[in-house]
């Protein structure tokens, strides 16, 4: 998969493809250093505004089960290009098997632009009207017996408000390894009507023995059922 990163004054823009030439729609590219994040549209292309960071700085790019971190040595704070070959590798690595899920913590946040629409907390709330349909990104950090956990797996899940209605996975990731161990960000479209009523963030998810740590988020649609319910 190749990144082609171009560096202005107040931005990094580029591309994310893979080897044949192919852009990679909706995957989530960071600058670590300064924590800025982009995703792709449906050509790979990407913008991420910000301040450029000079020095070796680190590049992720997340999409599902894809996860890739590389470090670019001596970047210059002046305007450039970097292109990138990087080996994106695909895994399922299951959760430590000795690790309970007693001991488990888990902190979901809405980041990034949709994060002036959600109000953070054990429950993540709407608290803005937001556009019809929006692409908003969960940030997830998996720690089991106060070691972070990496590569495991964390999905999305949307349902209906009423009772019964079955729960659907609308996107997925991985908690990274390495420098940035425990923390998954995956991006989902966000869109509060009747039958994507409330959301949730379930991490480990599908882990065999394990039950998953969810964390809800609730719509407008959601908080009204609620008040009319009572």
């Amino acid at each position: 998969m190749w990144w082609r990163i171009g560096r202005n004054w107040d931005h990094n823009e580029g591309t994310v493809q893979t080897a044949d030439g192919k852009g990679v729609a909706g995957a989530t590219v960071t600058i670590v250093e300064s924590n800025d994040t982009g995703i792709t549209d449906g050509s790979g292309n990407f913008s991420i505004e910000g301040p450029l960071v000079s020095g070796d700085i680190q590049v992720s790019v997340q999409r599902g089960t894809l996860n890739a971190t590389v470090i670019v040595p001596n970047v210059s704070a002046e305007p450039t290009t970097i292109s990138l070959d990087v080996q994106v590798s695909q895994s399922n690595t299951p959760m430590p098997s000795q690790v309970s899920s007693s001991n488990l913590e888990v902190v979901s946040k809405i980041v990034g632009s949709c994060d002036v629409f959600f109000e953070n907390f054990r429950i993540i709330r709407q608290s803005n009207p937001t556009p019809p349909t929006v692409t908003c990104i969960v940030r997830s950090t998996l720690k089991g017996d106060g070691k972070t956990l990496g590569k495991v797996p964390i999905t999305i899940q949307v349902r209906r408000c009423s009772a019964g209605s079955r729960w659907r996975t609308i996107a997925e990731g991985l908690t990274s390894s390495g420098t940035h161990s425990g923390v998954a960000q995956v991006p989902f479209t966000f869109i509060d009507d009747a039958k994507n009523c409330v959301y949730r963030v379930v991490a480990p998810a599908g882990v065999d023995g394990m039950k998953g740590v969810v964390y809800e988020i609730d719509t407008f649609t959601k908080q009204q059922f609620d008040a009319e319910n009572k």
